[in-house]
């Protein structure tokens, strides 16, 4: 039998390459793109770049929600309109005030929790190693491998995957901020833009 990592696409150049992943992402058909364009693209791989962008900037909302929202915290539409209710200046002062009062929904604590460790571990980890913490602790493959169809288990997890690599690749990993890694997919998703 034929499995998907069997089957191998070439195409003459990579200005349609985008067009080729999603036509193979609306099929349900898990893939791995041959570009890092096409990694930093992908929502899984969005998601996890957002958390990092959380963590340069704590006080941003839209980082943090979708970073609440993503397989990593699960939180729901609820328990976002419970944060943006509140009267705290930031997303992040909300959920750390709703945590330590003891009415946060276990996600909403959960996240307070690791996002508070990971806060702090960011000043002082280069992004390869902080990225693996992120991943061990928040249980990032499992939790994005119970939320995706069976489908995209395969590309999902291989683009998780090759985040972790790429953030060893880019310099060793020993990049001496988070910011200029940040910077770095920044960068590197211009170019294949």
């Amino acid at each position: 039998a034929v499995r998907y990592g069997d089957i191998m696409l070439l195409v003459r150049t990579r200005t349609n390459l985008a067009c080729y992943e999603r036509a193979l992402s609306a099929a349900h058909i898990p893939f791995d793109a041959g570009s890092r364009g096409g990694l930093l693209a992908a929502l899984e791989v969005r998601d996890i770049v957002a958390l990092l962008e959380f963590m340069v900037t704590p006080m941003a909302n839209l980082k943090l929600a979708q970073t609440l929202r993503s397989p990593v915290f699960a939180c729901s539409d609820e328990e976002l309109v419970q944060l943006a209710t509140r009267q705290e200046p930031s997303w992040w002062q909300r959920l750390e005030a709703m945590a330590r009062e003891g009415g946060a929904s276990p996600r909403l604590a959960r996240a307070a929790v690791l996002l508070g460790e990971w806060l702090q571990a960011a000043d002082r980890l280069p992004a390869h190693d902080l990225l693996d913490r992120v991943f061990h602790q928040g249980e990032v493959i499992a939790r994005y491998r119970l939320a995706v169809p069976d489908a995209a288990v395969a590309s999902v997890e291989a683009n998780l995957r090759a985040l972790l690599l790429l953030a060893l690749d880019l310099d060793g990993g020993r990049y001496p901020s988070l910011p200029r890694f940040i910077d770095e997919l920044r960068a590197l998703r211009r170019a294949d833009d």
